[in-house]
């Protein structure tokens, strides 16, 4: 993955020309996507992103990357609590595929880590 031409992506899309990726790195999970931890300076502060693109490994009956991040910024815009939609790309000269990225939100989708017995 080209750290560059994703950090210049990012930059302009968010209007962030001082913008330094300082992580990229593999998230768990996920057979039909690849997830990545893009960590960010922006300015003074740090954020962090999920950039989701697809594996090689992929279901017929899946929504594409672009569809579900339509549907992703939907209900964002309705109110759901879901990961804050930032971008989509379509350029595979970025980062070697279409990609969206969203706002990290930490957690665990695993259901016994996420509820007590």
């Amino acid at each position: 993955m080209d750290a560059t031409r994703l950090r210049d992506w990012m930059a302009s899309h968010l209007g962030c020309p001082d913008l330094v990726v300082e992580e990229i790195r593999p998230l768990g999970g996920g057979s039909i996507q690849e997830n990545r931890l893009v960590r960010c300076r922006l300015g003074d502060g740090v954020r962090n992103y999920v950039l989701r693109m697809d594996a090689a490994a992929t279901i017929a009956s899946s929504r594409s990357r672009a569809e579900e991040f339509r549907i992703l910024e939907a209900v964002w815009r309705a109110g759901v609590r879901v990961p804050e939609p930032v971008g989509f790309c379509t350029d595979p000269a970025v980062v070697g595929a279409p990609f969206a990225l969203m706002g990290l939100v930490e957690g665990s989708a695993w259901v016994r880590a996420s509820r007590r017995i």
